[in-house]
C-alpha cells in the first residue's frame, strides 16, 4: 500500500480584472461590496469584516448543489472557522497577494490569519474600478473551474476543485474581505474569499452508490467548466479509510470519448497526480477534450484503472447546460428607502444582489399596479439603475427581478419614492414685443405661465444692465403686471424682463425686450368711463393750441389714431400700439399747424371711425 502524508489544499487562485472585456465574460459582479457585510472590513486598521448570513448560507447552498450533481452528501456550515477565514482574506487583501504560508512580515498578520490560510482554497481578485467588485459565488465558479497558467505553464492539478467535490468533506466555512491594499499595488482595490476545510475526512460514505467522482458529469452547469480546460476523474473504493485510495494507479490507463452521434472525440493532455492529495483525494487523472460544446452529451469510458491490484473500466456522460440551475434569489431592494421623499428627478435605483442572478429586470411606474410604466428593462447587469428626466412633485413605483438560465426570480417588494420639486423654468415675454415703439406711461407687461412657478419676479430699467430700477416687483402671481404711474417718462427706452420663483429656487431671467414710450405729444391716457363721452370726440372743438381726442377700444388689439388735413395729408400718428379694451385720451398739439380744418381717424379690431374738428388762430 502507497502512504503519504496528504495536503488538503495546496494551491490557490488568483483573477485581476483588468478590462471590461473580461468583466463582460463574467457576469456576477456588482458595485458596492457593503452589501456583503453586517460590518464591513477596515483594512486600514486591520479590522475584518463580519459577513451576512445570507452570504454564508449562499456559499454552503452551492457547495451542496455541485455536490448534489455529484450523488455527494451534503456538509454543514461550521461559525467555528469564521475567524479564521476572515482574518486569511484581510491579509490577503491587505498584502494584494496570496499565500497559504503568510510570512509573519505581512500587513495585518495574525496567527488565527495564517491558519486559515493554510487550510482553505484562497481567491483573489484586483481591480482599479469598484464597478469589479465579484459576487461572492464567482469564486466558487473559479475554484470549480480551477484553470491556474503560472508562468505560461499550465497547472492541471485542480486542487480546488478536487477538495469541493471530495467525498469525506463534511463541514466548511467561508471568508471575505474587501477593501484598499496596504501595501504599493497596481490596482487600487481587491476582494479576497477564503472557502475553509473543518474535519474534513469526517463524511460516512459507506451508503454512497457510486466510487467515483469526475468533472463534468451528467446535467452539468456551464458556469462550473471551461471547455477548453481538463476535465478530471478520481476512484474512491475504500468508503471508510480516505488514504487508501491512494493506491488506484493509472498508468496504463487509456480515455475514450464519444459525442451524442457517436464521433470519436480527440483526448489530449493526460496527466495523472496521484502522490500529494491536492483538495483530500489521493488520486486524480485529468485531460483535455477538444471541441467541446454546450448543449451536446458525451460519453467517457476509462479503461484499465488499476484499483487496489484490479483492473476496473468506468464509464459515464455528461450534457454542459443549465437544466438543474436553481432559479435566482429574489432581489432586496437597497436605495432609494421604500416612501422617500424629495427624491431627485435623475436617482438611481440601487438593490443588493441576488444570489445566482446573471440579469436582472427593472420596472418603474406612476402607477403602484404597474398597469402602464415608464421603464421596463429585462437586460439590467449590475446592482443598479438610474433614472433621468423624472416629473418633479411625482410619486413613482419600483420593483425588480432576477434571473439566469434556471429561471426567474420573483419580484422584489414595490417600492415607492417621490420626487422632489424642482425650480421653475424661466417664462417666455409675449408683449410688449421686441423693441415696440408708442407705448403709454402705463403699459401691461405680459408673459407665459411658466411650468412649476408659484410667482414671479419682474423688473424694468432705462438700462440694459439692469444697474438701476425704474421697476423692481416680486411675488407676481399673474402672468401680467401694468407699471403704475410715476415710473416711466416719455419717448425713452426701457428694457424688461421676468423670472420664475418657486420654494425650491429661481429661474434664470428671461430674455430681455425693449420697448419705447409715447413722445409727450402722443401721450395716451387711460381715463375711467363717465369721464368723457367715450363716443370718438375731441375736446374743445374747435380749439386755438390744443386738443383732446377721446375714443373707446372695444377689443383688446393694435390702435391706429392718425390726423389729417383738409386736403388729405397725415399730418400726425398719435396712436401705434397695442391697447386693452377700454376709454382713452390723448392729446394733439396744433400749434406747429396752420388753422383749418383737421379729421382723425381710428382704426381697430372693430373697424374705423373718424372724427372732424377744427384749429382757430
Amino acid at each position: 500500500m502507497k502512504t503519504k502524508n496528504y495536503l488538503f489544499v495546496n494551491s490557490l487562485i488568483i483573477f485581476t480584472v483588468i478590462s471590461a472585456s473580461i468583466l463582460l465574460s463574467n457576469k456576477l459582479y456588482s458595485q458596492d461590496w457593503n452589501v456583503y457585510y453586517d460590518s464591513p472590513p477596515n483594512v486600514a486598521n486591520c479590522i475584518p469584516g463580519v459577513l451576512k448570513a445570507s452570504e454564508k448560507q449562499a456559499v454552503l447552498d452551492y457547495i451542496n448543489q455541485i455536490r448534489s450533481i455529484h450523488g455527494l452528501k451534503q456538509v454543514t456550515y461550521d461559525p467555528s472557522g469564521d475567524a479564521e477565514s476572515q482574518a486569511a482574506t484581510l491579509m490577503m487583501v491587505a498584502n494584494s497577494d496570496l499565500s497559504h504560508q503568510p510570512p509573519a512580515s505581512w500587513q495585518c498578520y495574525t496567527q488565527p490569519g495564517y491558519d486559515g490560510a493554510s487550510a482553505s482554497n484562497l481567491h483573489l481578485s484586483s481591480y482599479s474600478s469598484l464597478g469589479y467588485i465579484p459576487q461572492t459565488l464567482e469564486s466558487i465558479h473559479g475554484w470549480m473551474i480551477d484553470k491556474i497558467i503560472i508562468n505560461n505553464i499550465e497547472d492541471y492539478t485542480v486542487g480546488h476543485r478536487r477538495s469541493i467535490i471530495n467525498p469525506f468533506l463534511s463541514r466548511i466555512s467561508f471568508g471575505r474581505c474587501d477593501g484598499q491594499p496596504k501595501v504599493s499595488s497596481q490596482y487600487s482595490y481587491g476582494t479576497s474569499m477564503s472557502l475553509k476545510w473543518i474535519g474534513n475526512l469526517e463524511q460516512n460514505i459507506t451508503d454512497w452508490s457510486s466510487d467515483f467522482v469526475a468533472v463534468p458529469f451528467q446535467d452539468y452547469p456551464i458556469e462550473l467548466f471551461d471547455k477548453s480546460w481538463v476535465l478530471s476523474f478520481s476512484v474512491f473504493f475504500d468508503k471508510i479509510n480516505w488514504g487508501n485510495n491512494v493506491n488506484v494507479d493509472y498508468t496504463n490507463t487509456t480515455i475514450e470519448m464519444k459525442d451524442e452521434n457517436q464521433q470519436n472525440i480527440t483526448v489530449t493532455n493526460k496527466e495523472v497526480d496521484d502522490d500529494q492529495g491536492w483538495g483530500g483525494v489521493p488520486n486524480c487523472l485529468t485531460w483535455k477534450a477538444v471541441g467541446l460544446q454546450d448543449h451536446k452529451t458525451y460519453y467517457v469510458t476509462i479503461k484499465n484503472v488499476n484499483v487496489n491490484g484490479t483492473f476496473k473500466n468506468y464509464s459515464y456522460w455528461f450534457n454542459l447546460n443549465n437544466k438543474g440551475m436553481a432559479a435566482p434569489d429574489d432581489p432586496v431592494l437597497f436605495m432609494p428607502p421604500d416612501a422617500a421623499i424629495d427624491v431627485s428627478t435623475s436617482p438611481q435605483l440601487q438593490w443588493n444582489p441576488a444570489q445566482r442572478a446573471y440579469t436582472y429586470r427593472v420596472i418603474v411606474s406612476k402607477v403602484s399596479n404597474f398597469t402602464t410604466y415608464i421603464v421596463d428593462d429585462n437586460n439590467v447587469t449590475n446592482y443598479s439603475y438610474s433614472l433621468a428626466g423624472l416629473e418633479p412633485f411625482t410619486t413613482y413605483y419600483w420593483k425588480v427581478s432576477a434571473s439566469n438560465e434556471g429561471g426567474e426570480s420573483g419580484w422584489s417588494p414595490v417600492w415607492s419614492f417621490t420626487t422632489a420639486g424642482t425650480a421653475p423654468d424661466a417664462p417666455t415675454q409675449v408683449y410688449p414685443e421686441t423693441a415696440q415703439d408708442s407705448l403709454s406711461l402705463n403699459p401691461k407687461l405680459i408673459w407665459n405661465k411658466s411650468l412649476y412657478a408659484e410667482s414671479y419676479k419682474l423688473q424694468v430699467s432705462a438700462g440694459n444692465d439692469f444697474s438701476e430700477l425704474n421697476v423692481d416687483e416680486s411675488g407676481i402671481t399673474d402672468t401680467t403686471y401694468t407699471v403704475p404711474a410715476g415710473k416711466l417718462y416719455h419717448d425713452r427706452n426701457y428694457f424688461w424682463r421676468v423670472k420664475s420663483v418657486n420654494g425650491i429656487g429661481e429661474s434664470v431671467w428671461s430674455g430681455k425686450r425693449r420697448f419705447r414710450t409715447l413722445d409727450s405729444i402722443t401721450s395716451v391716457i387711460e381715463i375711467l368711463p363717465g369721464t368723457y363721452s367715450t363716443k370718438l370726440n375731441n375736446y374743445p372743438n374747435p380749439f386755438t393750441g390744443k386738443t383732446n381726442i377721446v375714443f373707446n377700444v372695444q377689443n383688446t388689439g393694435i390702435v391706429l389714431l392718425k390726423v389729417y388735413n383738409s386736403l388729405g395729408t397725415e399730418v400726425s400718428t398719435l396712436v401705434n400700439s397695442r391697447l386693452e379694451a377700454g376709454n382713452y385720451m390723448v392729446e394733439f398739439d396744433g400749434n406747429s399747424v396752420a388753422s383749418g380744418t383737421y379729421y382723425y381717424k381710428l382704426i381697430s379690431s372693430s373697424g374705423i371711425e373718424s372724427g372732424k374738428m377744427t384749429l382757430l388762430r
